[in-house]
């Protein structure tokens, strides 16, 4: 059988194919109970349902295994076998034939990789932070977004720990985030990341600095369904060096926007651009992906580039060629 660490945790069932598929008509209802159980077994061992690598459960000990009486059990083996849903082997192992159908494809695994690391990192107050990398279209595959997990300099700091900010400065940050976030969110993520990045870089006038994003964030309220501690990171970082430089403080609008700035402004609208189109397009997505549609596959993700394709032209237009 497969290492634990590699057998499936869960197995994917299509409610259209499950309600409406050959399976409710080829198979009793005792039979089809037993028949995701076999799956499940399955899941453990990529496909097979065996004790060992060349040796087949006996049914009495399957039976038990699974609490089913014997004889239902084996006739829901035979009556597999005869529709094509299992395949005996010489062994006598017995496979089921259409794995791949209940088994995870590259695209699902790296889908489900991007959600729990993604999650995992907007539980922590400021890093490990999630970088959304440019958009890989796939003539073979849907649209993928990639993420690369960095961690962030370990520095004492954070929730509990120095303040960077003082009371007045949080008050007024405060104040500003609660218009265009959840109270939740400020505490437990806004303020507390706020506070290590100025402890870092030190800003002047923190709550300018804030204001200035906050009007950047209501300009493109998109950009708050990305990762709000990387997009502040990267915010404090390039104030920090504008002002190092003797530059003038980072104005907000779409005709004042300095040189140096423009990259970063640019990577974060895209981004969230990238989140919006994903999250519009994901029921379609979804649908041609279940159905083994690939020239529905093909169509939408000509669509996508062309709609990334004028966000990046319009963009341009408004402000420039960002220097990357």
């Amino acid at each position: 059988m497969q290492k634990k660490d590699e057998a499936l945790k869960w197995l994917p069932l299509w409610i259209e194919k499950w309600l409406w598929g050959s399976t409710r008509f080829e198979l009793t209802i005792e039979q089809r109970a037993v028949w995701i159980d076999l799956l499940a077994i399955a899941g453990k061992d990529g496909g097979f349902i065996r004790a060992n690598a060349s040796f087949p459960y006996p049914p009495s000990q399957l039976a038990g295994m699974l609490i089913v009486p014997q004889d239902i059990l084996e006739s829901t083996i035979q009556r597999c076998l005869e529709t094509g849903k299992l395949t005996l082997q010489p062994d006598g192992t017995l496979y089921v034939t259409n794995w791949e159908e209940y088994n995870f494809t590259d695209r699902h695994q790296r889908r489900m990789i991007q959600k729990k690391l993604e999650a995992e990192a907007e539980k922590e107050w400021l890093g490990p932070e999630v970088r959304i990398s440019d958009q890989q279209v796939r003539k073979e595959d849907a649209l993928i977004i990639s993420y690369n997990i960095v961690s962030s300099k370990d520095e004492e700091g954070g929730p509990g720990g120095s303040a960077a900010l003082s009371a007045g400065q949080e008050a007024a940050i405060r104040k500003e985030a609660r218009q265009l976030l959840p109270e939740k969110d400020v505490e437990l993520r806004i303020l507390p990341a706020i506070n290590k990045l100025q402890d870092e870089f030190k800003l002047k006038d923190p709550v300018e600095a804030f204001k200035k994003k906050a009007a950047w964030w209501r300009d493109k309220p998109a950009s708050l369904r990305g990762n709000l501690s990387l997009q502040l990171r990267n915010w404090w970082r390039i104030e920090a060096e504008m002002t190092a430089k003797d530059q003038a403080p980072l104005q907000v609008g779409r005709n004042i926007k300095p040189n140096d700035q423009k990259a970063i402004l640019y990577k974060d609208a895209r981004k969230a651009r990238v989140i919006e189109i994903l999250t519009r397009r994901k029921a379609d997505l979804d649908k041609a992906q279940e159905n083994g549609d690939q020239p529905a596959l093909e169509q939408i993700n000509a669509e996508i580039k062309d709609e990334l394709a004028a966000f990046s032209r319009e963009w341009h237009d408004q402000h420039g060629e960002a220097q990357e």
